[in-house]
């Protein structure tokens, strides 16, 4: 179905240059150089984009009835002669081990998940992390599993292949995502270490689910700051002491009078017109400071908590 997103002739086009490139191109440099300009041809030259929005990523993976069609040889040219090497002097790439140990300095590049970066760190060695969360697109994740078996082989595509049935939005799923690689460095960190996050939300649950994985995991969110549709959050680590369950239909009655403090607080302060999602944002984050995200962390299921808090500070607004 995916390759049905591209044209015969262009399914043709990129199969004859991908066998130019690894039968005719002897050097390696230049042959992994010639597939990172084809990979930055491959989504304008699929069949979904229309004349209206050449460049708007269509949120389903389905071809318009009118849809605009690239010559791909053409674009792998303008692109190829636009390509200049980068400047020097750059960064010293070097291997992570002489890296940590600190026998060269420089940047590493580990194209791995977080789970195999614990092997390599040591316990409490880490004292900052900085990280943007990349924006959710489904229809991305799933070509990429399309373009990685086209330019790498079908075995470095096969660890992907979930992504091509993950339905979208999960967020119970991104939360476990997020949940993994934040059990995987806590580790790692030393006890005033910091992990700042940033990132553009895509949807009102994204920065709320962030907050449940990062107390399920150990953390403390410290400061939460958010400016238009961008979050920055600090974490710190914390001992993990839990309260004791809940009653979740006592509990549900103080969510919804803290929720609903919250928000009138906010309009107070404000005294303009809010936005809904705004409101919904500032009653998360009481919550979350009051302690009672907490507790309701530890008195539901971990696959109800998302939804159950946000209907309970849906019903106050």
């Amino acid at each position: 179905k995916l390759h049905d997103l591209y044209t015969p002739r262009a399914l043709y086009a990129i199969a004859e240059i991908i066998m130019k490139i690894e039968g005719v191109i002897a050097d390696e440099e230049a042959r992994r150089v010639l597939k990172a300009i084809l990979l930055d041809c491959l989504l304008p030259v699929a069949s979904l984009f229309n004349q209206l929005h050449p460049t708007r990523l269509p949120r389903t993976l389905r071809s318009p009835a009118r849809f605009l069609e690239r010559n791909v040889w053409q674009l792998l040219e303008e692109k190829a002669s636009a390509w200049r090497p980068a400047p020097r002097p750059r960064p010293a790439i070097v291997p992570l081990p002489d890296l940590l140990r600190g026998q060269r300095g420089g940047v590493s590049l580990f194209p791995h998940s977080a789970a195999a970066l614990k092997a390599h760190l040591s316990p409490e060695s880490v004292s900052l992390i900085v990280s943007s969360l990349p924006v959710p697109r489904p229809v991305l994740w799933k070509l990429s599993v399309l373009w990685t078996g086209w330019l790498l082989g079908l075995r470095a595509a096969e660890n992907r292949h979930l992504l091509l049935w993950q339905k979208w939005p999960d967020w119970n799923w991104y939360r476990r995502t997020l949940l993994a690689v934040m059990h995987a460095l806590h580790p790692a960190l030393r006890p005033d270490a910091v992990w700042m996050l940033h990132f553009a939300e895509s949807d009102t649950l994204q920065a709320p689910t962030l907050t449940l994985a990062a107390l399920s995991a150990g953390f403390d969110v410290e400061s939460w700051r958010i400016a238009g549709a961008r979050h920055h959050l600090v974490l710190t680590p914390v001992p993990l002491s839990q309260p004791p369950p809940e009653d979740p239909a006592l509990l549900a009655q103080a969510v919804r009078a803290e929720s609903r403090d919250a928000v009138r607080g906010f309009l107070q302060t404000h005294s303009t017109p809010v936005a809904a999602r705004r409101l919904f944002l500032a009653a998360w984050e009481s919550l979350l400071y009051s302690g009672l995200l907490t507790r309701v962390l530890v008195s539901l299921p971990p696959e109800e908590t998302l939804r159950w808090t946000a209907e309970q500070i849906e019903s106050v607004m």
